[in-house]
Parts: structure tokens; C-alpha cells; sequence
């Protein structure tokens, strides 16, 4: 889904290279008369808390990554909704001849992709979520006498955005982790035309998990906060 109402992924601030190589930002217009819309076959990029630009580079057509995941082979139903009105027709994508993927494996490529891509989605929320929180208790600590229990809060919520370390008890992956290990993953099943390899389908297993475990805290710390 694309709109006139979505807003251009913004150019990191700590940006390494030349801003010539970025793709432009394309966003539809709801201005009269007629435009081009160039959909590149991928889902809308996850809403990632960071964005990095890949060695693979092309001048003035470099999109952030992670992008979102493309879509497989079939017929598509073009929508377009303007002044209230619909207008539809139908939209065949086939495959490359130059690739050689089952349907099976293809459909396998896109549905662990959707899954990195909705992992990425509620991992950034929540982790943007944590970090206001975060922010709002610095504040109020920084502004009253010290309470230890906005220091317990605060203790509690880095191990939510950080997690814990392999080598402690009680080793969790924080929202940061799991964000950045899906986005790997996507970028990992985007960057060739092969089937995912086992591990790859194990690590996204895993990242999954790991991010049930965290929400879950997350869930209860949240609850914990509002009665107070």
C-alpha cells in the first residue's frame, strides 16, 4: 500500500556517503494530471529505527536498506482510491526467466522475508516506545529528588532495548538485537535469487522467538508502569 500521505524515509544524519548516490524519495502525488509511479516489487521498507545504504551502490538510485520484502510471482489487483472513487485492474508479475526457483521455494523466500518484515516492524515500535520512556524518566530524574525506583524502571527497560548478555544469567536479546538481526536476515534473503538455506530458515526461528520472550517482558514492565 502506497499513499499520498506517506512520508519519504529520512537521510540518516551520520550519513558516510554522498548524498548523489541516494534513491529520491517517491512518494504519490495527489495533485491533477497524470503521474508516474515506479513500483519496484517490494513491500514498503520496515519501519526500522535505522537505515544504512549498501556497498552495491547505483548513482541516484540507492534505496536504504533493509527494503522490504518482493513479492512472488502472480496477478495483483492495482487499487487506486482517489476523490473517493476506485479504479482497479489487474497486474501480472512473472518471474525472471534468468532464475531458476520452484514456487515452493519462492513462496518460502517471501513468507520468512514477511515474517523478518513484521518483525522488524514491532520490534522498532516497541523499541521506540522503551526509548521515549526512557527519555521521560531522565528527565524526571533530573528535575525532583532521586527516586529509586525511577533508577529500578530505567534498569529495567535498558535490559528491554539492550537485552543481556550470552555470558549472564538470564542472557535475553533486547529489542535493538532482534531489530537488527531480522534486518539482516531480510537483507540476507533479498540479496540473491537462491532458496533460504536451513539456517537461515533456523536463525529466523530463533529471531522470532527471541522477540516473543522480549515483547513479553516488555508487556508485563508496561503494565507495571501505567498502575503506578
Amino acid at each position: 500500500r502506497f499513499a499520498s500521505t506517506d512520508t519519504p524515509t529520512p537521510i540518516p544524519s551520520d550519513l558516510v556517503i554522498p548524498t548523489y548516490w541516494i534513491r529520491p524519495p517517491q512518494i504519490l502525488s495527489s495533485k491533477a494530471g497524470s503521474h508516474r509511479f515506479i513500483w519496484d516489487l517490494h513491500y514498503p521498507p520496515p519501519a526500522t529505527t535505522s537505515h544504512s545504504y549498501p556497498i552495491s551502490a547505483i548513482v541516484g538510485d540507492t534505496p536504504p536498506d533493509p527494503m522490504g520484502p518482493s513479492v512472488v510471482p502472480g496477478t495483483f489487483t492495482l487499487r487506486l482510491t482517489a476523490n473517493g472513487k476506485s479504479y482497479t485492474r489487474a497486474l501480472v508479475v512473472r518471474i525472471d526467466p534468468r532464475i531458476h526457483m520452484t514456487a515452493a521455494e519462492l513462496q518460502l523466500q517471501y513468507s520468512t522475508g514477511v515474517r523478518m518484515w513484521e518483525t522488524i516492524n514491532e520490534a522498532s515500535a516497541a523499541l521506540a516506545q522503551v526509548r521515549a520512556l526512557r527519555a521521560e524518566l531522565k528527565e524526571r530524574a533530573s528535575s525532583a529528588t532521586p527516586d529509586g525506583s525511577v533508577a529500578t524502571l530505567d534498569s529495567q527497560l535498558s535490559i528491554i532495548e539492550n537485552g543481556i548478555p550470552s555470558d549472564k544469567v538470564g542472557a535475553m536479546a533486547g529489542l535493538a538485537r532482534v531489530s537488527g538481526d531480522a534486518s539482516a536476515l531480510l537483507d540476507n534473503l533479498e540479496s540473491a535469487d537462491m532458496p533460504p538455506t536451513r539456517q537461515l530458515i533456523a536463525k529466523a526461528a530463533e529471531v522470532d522467538a527471541r522477540l516473543r520472550a522480549v515483547m513479553a517482558k516488555w508487556k508485563v514492565l508496561k503494565t507495571a508502569h501505567k498502575r503506578q
